[in-house]
Parts: structure tokens; sequence; C-alpha cells
């Protein structure tokens, strides 16, 4: 009900944002407008991750998972896309962990985070330690 409510408002606050661009003349004014307008949209995104998140948590099942065969996929996905950076890896093959199916979303988030908030090198890697990876 918390994600629904934040999600109407915000829409709320969009349909006034665009109204308050379309009567302004100064491009310093519209120029704040958009940025709001584009704060606010990233918001309502957030807001469908929580959603992602909250069915995780209440409704996944727990497996064994290749994570070595997510991270290459991952990698492999984000080499593409973003052929400036410099990602690499170092998770063995067969490198099993117990998770649910929201791992590759959550490496896939960790990586994008990495490439447009580092500095343009990711490195991933498997840190071990007694019973976990």
């Amino acid at each position: 009900m918390l994600r629904h409510n934040l999600r109407n408002d915000m829409n709320v606050i969009l349909g006034y944002l665009d109204e308050l661009a379309a009567d302004l003349d100064d491009p310093d004014h519209r120029e704040a407008v958009r940025l709001c307008r584009e704060r606010g949209e990233h918001l309502v995104e957030q807001g469908k991750k929580v959603r992602g998140i909250e069915r995780v948590l209440t409704e996944s099942e727990v497996r064994p998972l290749d994570l070595g065969a997510i991270v290459d996929e991952v990698i492999d996905d984000y080499r593409e896309a973003h052929p400036e950076a410099t990602i690499t890896a170092s998770v063995p093959a067969g490198t099993t962990v117990r998770a649910d199916e929201s791992l590759p979303e959550a490496l896939s988030e960790l990586v994008g985070n990495a490439i447009r908030h580092g500095d343009g090198a990711v490195e991933v890697v498997d840190e071990r330690t007694v019973g976990t990876v």
C-alpha cells in the first residue's frame, strides 16, 4: 500500500511539473523542472524495484545456482552494452551458491552501478568464508 501511495503521489507531482514546464519561459527554470521530473521518474522506477524485492522476500525459493555462469552472463551483457568499460571476473566455473532467482538481477544492478558511478573498471570476485561465497 505504501508503494502504491508513493507511486500515485509521484504521478501527481510529475503531472504538475509538466504543466509548470509548459508555462515557463526561462531556460534555467525549464531545466530545473526537467531535472525534477527526471528524479521523480527515477523514484517511480525505484518503487517498481521495491515490488520486486518484496516479491523475493515473500515468494522466492532458494536453490543451488551456478554463480560462475550467472557472473559470465551478466558480464557479457555489460561488456556488449558498455565497450568503454573494463570488466573482469574471477569466479571459478562451477561455483555453486544457494540463492533465489533474483541473484542475476542483483548482480546486474551491482555491475551497472559500478559502471555508472565508478571509474570505468569493474572487477567481480568471489570472496569465500566458511559456508558463504
